[in-house]
């Protein structure tokens, strides 16, 4: 098995918000089928014919909770204590509000951080709180946005 197929996973799993047990089966069920189309063709051709993990994580978000969904869909509501077997434990909330795609409030942690192997918790909407925050008010680790608080921040204030 390719290690560049498990890496496109990865990333395709990095842009998909669902229940861990969801994320598990999708990201079986892709790299399943990746490894039988590369068996017959060739690792970068199977790549390049997949697209863009973001854009292939935006097509199985469509198929989960339908393309009018947007940001904000589902349950999202509540706030969603997880674990992610690639960055490990996190605490996600997204407001079911939203404002130009961008939800109200966005906040997420991850129990380790990128420096400890982990990916980096990157939190955005118009309030992005998170160990990466973007958004107009922005309070995290790194901040960027009008207004930021944090450890390395840029903004207007």
């Amino acid at each position: 098995m390719s290690q560049r197929l498990k890496l496109y996973v990865s990333e395709v799993m990095a842009g998909i918000d669902a229940d861990p047990i969801t994320k598990g089966r999708i990201a079986e069920d892709l790299l399943t089928s990746l490894t039988e189309r590369a068996e017959r063709s060739s690792v970068e051709r199977v790549l390049a014919e997949s697209g863009a993990p973001w854009e292939m994580a935006k097509d199985y978000m469509n198929g989960l909770y339908g393309a009018e969904a947007g940001p904000g869909y589902a349950d999202n509501e509540a706030p969603y204590y997880g674990y992610d077997p690639v960055s490990g434990d996190y605490y996600e909330y997204k407001s079911p509000l939203t404002v130009f795609d961008l939800p109200l409030v966005h906040i997420k942690f991850r129990r380790r951080g990128w420096f400890f192997g982990g990916a980096p918790a990157v939190a955005k909407g118009i309030i992005a709180i998170g160990d990466v925050a973007l958004g107009v008010f922005a309070v995290g680790g790194v901040a960027a946005g009008g207004i930021s608080i944090g450890g390395l921040s840029a903004g207007l204030l």
